[in-house]
């Protein structure tokens, strides 16, 4: 027989009624008991409470922050640092006839989704109780979340910010979690803070390498959660043009020159350190004038999110080159380094 059940909402310190309704990010305290009324004795009985909405599966809504369950012979099992969506295995004693079992859990929603606390009693492998309790997790309000800047470098320490809002306003106060996933799919929280009064939360993540993921997740009290999930790029620089193309010949155009505009991806500056030319064009261009003139362009700075216009990368034609019509490719290799700083 299950009796008892109530449902404590420690944000207004009632007990609400029935039906439930629970606010995302609330804190809830729910305690029940359950009597043995038949003649059968169940003793080696197991306890399960599930959050889940069809008895097996897990729902990942909401978490069972912390339990304690009395049973039939008065020992209590506890665990204030629980923090799972399931619990198991809890030894009901000797549950004999008209004896009880009283349990106490401390609840937090985390998903604004219909979801069910699944109670079972299990016993020689069988269930021989069940009782689901509906507790939808509803939310009032809704805010607008954002990662600046919404690149992440590999292989680079990135530096990003993260914001909420509601309504233009900044929201402060806002939970912000970042996930990091490996390539592997190997996972782990990176960062935990709250947003301040402007509504930002500022973070440093780890250099990782190219496939990684990070995960940012936005929580507060009666908002829906939000979350948004960056993958990391080799490319942390990007140029305009994609491609620079030089039309020369030795009698009327030796030196050409272009403007070329680098983009810093990355939330931290970098440096541009070297300029290499790849290919063999040592027949038809003059490979060392051009990679002096490049030289000139190392230790440029480009702060974080910044373009960078560069003038004079020259293409420069030998002049005893062949006089009939020639097209060659190559590629321009640029290195850079990221600047010092402080957080």
């Amino acid at each position: 027989c299950y009796t008892g059940e109530r449902l404590f909402n420690a944000s207004d310190g009632l007990f609400d009624a029935e039906p439930y309704r629970l606010t995302v990010f609330s804190p809830y305290t729910l305690s029940f008991s359950i009597t043995n009324n038949s003649v059968k004795n169940l003793a080696g009985a197991e306890l399960r409470v599930l959050n889940s909405s069809d008895g097996s599966t897990l729902d990942d809504a909401l978490r069972i922050q912390s339990y304690a369950i009395t049973n039939a012979d008065a020992v209590e099992s506890s665990n204030q640092n629980f923090s799972e969506f399931g619990l198991q295995g809890i030894d009901l004693g000797n549950f004999s006839k008209n004896k009880e079992v009283h349990a106490t859990l401390e609840l937090n929603p985390e998903k604004v989704q219909s979801t069910s606390i699944d109670v079972q009693i299990v016993s020689a492998g069988e269930i021989v109780f069940e009782k689901s309790v509906s507790l939808p997790i509803v939310s009032n309000k809704r805010m607008d979340f954002s990662i600046q800047p919404d690149f992440l470098g590999a292989m680079v320490s990135n530096r990003v910010t993260a914001k909420t809002l509601v309504e233009g306003i900044p929201l402060q106060g806002t939970k912000i979690v970042v996930e990091k996933t490996n390539p592997d799919q190997t996972k782990s929280v990176v960062g935990t803070q709250y947003t301040k009064v402007d509504g930002t939360a500022l973070f440093l993540l780890p250099a990782s390498s190219n496939g990684t993921t990070f995960e940012f997740r936005a929580e507060k009290q009666d908002y829906q959660p939000e979350s948004i999930t960056l993958p990391v790029d080799e490319n942390i620089i990007e140029t305009d043009p994609a491609q620079l193309a030089y039309s020369l010949n030795p009698r009327t155009a030796m030196e050409q020159s272009q403007e070329l505009i680098v983009e810093n991806r990355i939330g931290l500056p970098i440096q541009l350190q070297s300029v290499q030319l790849l290919g063999d064009f040592s027949e038809y261009l003059s490979v060392l004038q051009m990679q002096s003139q490049w030289a000139q362009l190392g230790g440029i700075p480009i702060e974080a999110g910044q373009l960078q216009k560069f003038f004079d990368p020259r293409g420069s034609v030998r002049g005893f080159a062949v006089m009939r019509k020639e097209s060659h490719r190559g590629k321009y290799r640029l290195l850079v380094l990221r600047r010092h700083f402080l957080l």
